[in-house]
């Protein structure tokens, strides 16, 4: 048995996650190179992906049910994609920044 959940919250949780990415990349331009909250640094890639997502969910949130579905598991898919990249191959396009720099921070 598959739960699934209404359009209504479907639509608010696909505005909240839109308006959170979008919040995330303004703060992490503005905050340049430095970590975020001291855990996390995010880099101008990072940044605008968020936007680019956030705009996308926020966007999808006011399309019709069937388009707000596609894009929403569009983009699902492709952070899952990301992140299992992220663990098998950690140097891949260079993304082993965060951890060398918090090593590096916490040695000094």
């Amino acid at each position: 048995m598959v739960a699934t959940w209404s359009v209504p919250v479907l639509r608010f949780l696909t505005k909240l996650v839109g308006v959170v990415l979008i919040v995330l990349g303004i703060v992490g331009v503005v905050a340049g190179d430095e970590p975020l909250l001291g855990l996390v640094n995010l880099d101008t890639v990072e940044n605008v992906i968020h936007l680019i997502t956030g705009g996308l969910l926020l966007w999808a949130g006011f399309a019709p049910e069937p388009l707000m579905r596609q894009v929403v598991g569009t983009l699902g898919v492709l952070s899952l994609g990301a992140g299992i990249l992220g663990f098998v191959g950690p140097n891949l396009f260079g993304s082993s920044h965060t951890a060398t720099r918090t090593a590096t921070t916490a040695c000094t």
